[in-house]
């Protein structure tokens, strides 16, 4: 007999539809199933609206009271300033609490949800696709069935790494924030590879691949992989020193370090 793991969404944005989206597919069905569990979720949210593009893979309410009333986890899936209202009378002491909420400590859940069972993580977009990198920190879960099926969970959308709180806000500048850097640049590279002549279309496969390859490049050589591709004399070299002489990486680092400073304070 298949073990049944009820989850209740509470709020419906992009992160939460990009979670539903996924653990609601053939894949993460089918993994799930390999495992002995069959997935059933609820998604919850005050704005009927939010919840029109999750209907076809989930039960749906604007009832929160409703949504968490027979399920084991609850998923905060709200903006940081909105958590407290949006759990505020709903009985979640026996319930495990997942939070996707930026910069709510732990602490914070367990004064607002009344739970001693708390999951603190930080996925990203790249959940929509099975591929994000999601943090995670624990308080009161120790029994081994609870891990598994909170991994189980977190596993159907990619890549998981347990790590202490401490680093939470880091987590987040980095997983949460860093997709959109890179597509920022992806975006610029097809800008302009379109410039010189191709076709939006094929310029899109082209950077897509060609971030896709070095990414696993990177992977499988380490952070020697960029000077191996510079001939001396070559283009690579010249666009190398372009970066350099702009500050390219400075520029890139200091975008995660104003995420996280800005992790930072949500999480005062």
């Amino acid at each position: 007999m298949k073990n049944k793991i009820k989850v209740a969404f509470i709020g419906c944005g992009n992160m939460a539809r990009a979670v539903i989206e996924r653990l609601s597919g053939r894949a993460a069905v089918t993994a799930f199933k390999a495992w002995g569990y069959v997935l059933s979720i609820t998604a919850c949210d005050k704005d009927e609206s939010k919840l029109l593009p999750v209907q076809k893979f989930c039960k749906t309410t604007v009832d929160p009271v409703r949504a968490v009333a027979d399920v084991d986890y609850v998923v905060v899936a709200v903006r940081p300033c909105d958590a407290r209202a949006a759990l505020s009378g709903l009985d979640l002491s026996n319930k495990v609490i997942i939070s996707f909420a930026a910069g709510v400590s732990l602490d914070t859940l367990a004064n607002i949800t009344s739970s001693g069972r708390l999951v603190r993580c930080m996925p990203n977009i790249n959940a929509r696709v099975g591929e994000a990198y999601t943090a995670y920190s624990v308080r009161g879960i120790s029994d081994e069935r609870t891990l598994r099926e909170t991994e189980f969970i977190l596993g159907g959308l990619g890549m998981y790494a347990r790590t202490d709180e401490t680093l939470m806000s880091a987590a987040t500048a980095l997983a949460g924030s860093a997709p959109a850097f890179i597509c920022s640049a992806i975006n610029a590279l097809c800008d302009e590879a379109v410039a010189l002549g191709f076709a939006p279309d094929e310029a899109e496969r082209a950077v897509v691949q060609i971030v896709a390859g070095s990414a696993a490049y990177y992977d499988e050589f380490g952070g020697g992989a960029k000077l191996e591709s510079c001939t001396r004399g070559g283009t690579t070299e010249a666009g190398m020193a372009y970066l350099k002489e702009n500050g390219f990486e400075s520029v890139l680092r200091g975008a995660v370090r104003k995420a996280y400073e800005r992790a930072e304070e949500i999480a005062q």
